[in-house]
């Protein structure tokens, strides 16, 4: 019975002994390595500690077992140790444990004395698993799979790994630990050794010159305990951001086997952390030329690593080992071209064009031309400017266009050239034949026209081209009005001199005029490309593209509609009478109303349409007030008509020289792009529906109504159009009237008028034609950029009046 009670007291003792009932966090240790020690998994652990995550501190404590379960043996009143969660029970032979049939041999119970070994043998104590340090990534992990399984967070398993995103690989192994020097192992002891306490509480000391990462800390306040600054700190440590976590052991300075600046000299060794990016200000290079000194392939770096900073003697190219001929720069360790330019008086341009280099890349003994080569030995140096350019391995018409002083569409056109290609060698024209000073100029007769019959594919762009004279000039020798010709026709073809003088001489205007220059929209005829439009308008092909916003890919298809320029003869304006735009409040009749008047005969005065959103599209609206404020108008009038849903107007609207919708309001304000305003009918509400020609030569076009005002007379009998009772009832109103083609009148009030009270309001400010414009809640009138009278709903459009427009002007 004795030795049957014995034997299991000292199982039970030993089953204890390894359950304590706390454990200390030490450093590097987590859930997942603590549960693991102890048997336990990291749910359960979470649960006897009331953890909601993984994360855990130094120093803290957990519990290993339930609440209230003590972990440590009791002792009996007979001084025996027996564990207290068991309570003793009477022998039961079915369940007794084999025990050595060796006599036990006991001595006397002392006090806060283990039970004795002498005699017996131990009870073997199985050692607590090792926690894994790594885990290797299987086939469909993910960093969030993989994170409760080892007890860390995702951004842990980043920071721990290096990692940038989540894209893991199969058979990747991930490090669950900051990894720490390794302790000696303890020598053997023996039996009558007492066995050591736990050290589940001693720190690890951190490693010299390093710091380990406490709760709490940052790299703000760890900066000045240490002496280092916070940037020091991160280059150090290698480190993208701020964040730490506490056990990370962080680097206070390079080891001392690490680079410590005593490179070789020429050489440079790579830090940790360190990139091409960050070395390349140190040391004076640019990152191609380091990449090219030490034969790198990609950016990519090793702490270590020895970098060249300049070619070996032994191994310079043949060209940099002598000085560089006269007219000539060598490249040296640490150049760039914008060190060069002021050495050598050149601009960066120019060393780029005198080399053909794309880039700004050097290389060291790269020896850079300063000069143009001189011409070959025997040939006399003509100091006059050259009359012919020859192609050079890198030449394009862009650069060499700067060098001779013309244009590309020049040498183009000098060269009888379709488009931009040029071949090396090829000599290019930089001037016109000149004839001998002392003979007079020839007259275009001397040299009779050339005929030529149209072929099939034929443009008359490229007929002109591959003629070299111009499109207007062809079209001047057969009298065309525009480029449609058809297979066939015989055509008369300038001589190139006559092209030249009809370029040079200015086209006469008639008397009265002068010369504008306004974009309109074109179609595009089934013969037309980009080169025939561009000769027609007198444009390259690219300053074509440019204007419209078309990409070099894009492809301009018959039918399309493209913006071209154009210069045009317009009436001279007569000289100014006010101020481009003047506000003033009037009470004509008694009637209290806001006037603003608009000075046409200024040329950067500009009358438009003003949406209420960004584009040439109606779908939303707004108040007068808002509309004033986006556009920045200098005055805003609310505008006519308009569907309550969609907003769209109801009669014809042109802006920039484009058709944006049309209606069936007969009648409209319409102004030309020198600001030459008139009312006149429209075709749109007559035909159903608009023609090409519509609004031919206008630049804004806004149709609204009715017209309150003809003539100088008021009318009270208006267009069937308007059938809606509530367009002549007492309410607020707005009308915009001229009384010249130069003087314009925005008029808005909130007293209840109807038509016939407006027109007569309208008649005593002086306009001899005058337009109803939408009233009720829509009436409003702003005045830099704030209301005056305020629209209570939202408009469709307004009319606004810019006092200092300098941008392009259109036509339709």
């Amino acid at each position: 019975m004795r030795r049957f009670f014995l034997s299991t007291l000292l199982t039970l003792t030993s089953v204890a002994a390894a359950l304590p009932e706390t454990v200390t966090v030490r450093e590097d240790e987590t859930l997942y390595r603590i549960a693991t020690r102890h048997g336990l998994s990291v749910d359960e652990l979470k649960r006897l500690n009331g953890l909601k995550s993984n994360i855990i501190e130094i120093g803290q404590v957990l519990r290993l077992t339930p609440t209230g379960t003590p972990a440590k043996p009791a002792r009996s009143k007979a001084g025996q140790t027996k564990p207290a969660q068991f309570k003793e029970a009477p022998p039961q032979p079915a369940q007794a444990k084999p025990v050595p049939s060796r006599p036990v041999q006991l001595k006397a119970p002392q006090a806060k004395a283990a039970v004795p070994r002498v005699g017996t043998p131990p009870v073997p104590k199985s050692a607590p698993p090792r926690p894994p340090t790594t885990y290797t990534v299987r086939g469909g992990d993910t960093l969030a799979t993989i994170s409760p399984r080892v007890g860390l967070s995702v951004a842990q398993l980043r920071r721990l790994n290096g990692l940038k995103g989540d894209a893991l690989e199969a058979g990747q192994v991930l490090r669950l630990a900051w990894p720490t020097p390794t302790p000696p192992r303890p020598a053997p002891r023996s039996d009558s050794t007492p066995a050591p306490r736990p050290a589940t509480t001693r720190r690890l000391p951190a490693p010299p010159n390093s710091y380990v990462v406490r709760p709490g800390d940052t790299l703000a306040s760890i900066s000045p305990r240490v002496g280092l600054s916070v940037e020091q700190l991160r280059r150090l440590n290698a480190l993208k951001g701020d964040r730490l976590l506490a056990g990370q052991v962080l680097r206070l300075k390079w080891p001392t086997s690490g680079p410590v600046l005593r490179a070789a000299p020429g050489t440079y060794v790579v830090r940790p952390g360190e990139t091409l990016a960050r070395i390349s200000p140190q040391v004076g290079l640019s990152v191609e030329q380091l990449r090219r000194l030490n034969a790198l392939k990609t950016n990519t770096l090793v702490a270590g690593q020895v970098l060249r900073l300049k070619w070996p003697v032994g191994q310079l190219p043949a060209t940099a080992k002598v000085a560089g001929p006269p007219g000539t720069y060598t490249v040296r360790p640490g150049d760039t071209l914008a060190r060069i330019s002021p050495r050598v008086g050149l601009s960066v341009d120019q060393l780029r064009r005198l080399n053909s280099l794309k880039g700004s890349a050097l290389t060291v003994g790269q020896v850079l031309r300063l000069r143009w080569p001189a011409p070959p030995k025997g040939v006399a140096r003509n100091t006059a400017p050259p009359t012919t350019y020859t192609v050079r391995p890198g030449d394009t018409l862009t650069r060499i266009s700067p060098l001779v002083g013309l244009s590309v569409d020049q040498l183009r056109r000098l060269n009888g050239l379709r488009d931009n290609v040029i071949t090396v060698g090829q000599v290019l024209r930089l001037k016109w034949p000149a004839t001998v000073a002392t003979q007079a100029p020839p007259r275009p007769a001397v040299s009779a026209p050339v005929r030529y019959v149209v072929r099939a594919g034929d443009t008359l762009g490229g007929i002109a081209a591959r003629h070299g004279v111009s499109v207007g000039s062809v079209q001047a020798a057969n009298s065309l009005s525009g480029t449609v010709i058809h297979v066939g026709q015989t055509l008369r073809i300038p001589p190139r001199g006559a092209t030249a003088l009809a370029e040079r001489r200015p086209a006469s205007l008639p008397p009265g005029t002068e010369a504008r220059l306004v974009y309109r929209y074109v179609r595009v005829g089934l013969r037309d490309t980009a080169a025939s439009l561009a000769q027609t308008y007198r444009v390259t092909p690219d300053e074509l593209r440019r204007i419209n916003g078309f990409s070099a890919r894009r492809v301009i298809m018959p039918g399309m509609r493209v913006l071209v320029p154009q210069r045009v003869a317009v009436p001279v304006p007569p000289r100014p009478v006010r101020s481009p735009v003047t506000f003033r409040r009037a009470a004509p009749l008694g009637i209290p109303v806001q006037v603003v008047q608009v000075d046409l005969r200024h040329r950067n005065v500009l009358v438009s349409p003003v949406l209420p959103r960004q584009g040439l599209s109606f779908g939303a609206g707004a108040r007068v007030s808002v509309l004033a404020a986006r556009s920045g108008a200098q005055a805003v009038v609310n505008g006519s008509y308009f569907h309550p849903s969609s907003y769209a107007p109801a009669g014809d609207i042109v802006m920039q020289g484009r058709l944006l919708t049309w209606g069936r309001i007969p009648a409209a304000l319409a102004i030309t792009p020198d600001n030459r305003a008139q009312i006149s009918p429209s075709t749109s509400a007559l035909l159903g529906r608009p023609l090409e020609s519509t609004w031919s030569g206008m630049e804004t076009v806004i149709a609204t109504g009715p017209q309150i005002v003809r003539g100088g007379a008021v009318q009270n009998r208006y267009s069937s159009a308007f059938r809606d009772p509530a367009v002549f009832g007492q309410a607020s109103r707005s009308a915009i009237g001229l009384s010249s083609s130069r003087d314009l009148l925005l008029v808005s009030t909130h007293a209840k008028l109807n038509t016939v009270q407006m027109g007569q309001v309208m008649a005593a400010l002086g306009a001899r034609d005058a337009l109803l414009l939408d009233g009720g809640s829509s009436a409003g009138l702003a005045w830099n950029g704030s209301a005056v009278l305020d629209s209570v709903r939202k408009v469709s459009y307004g009319i606004g009046v810019f006092s200092n427009y300098t941008g392009r002007r259109f036509s339709r």
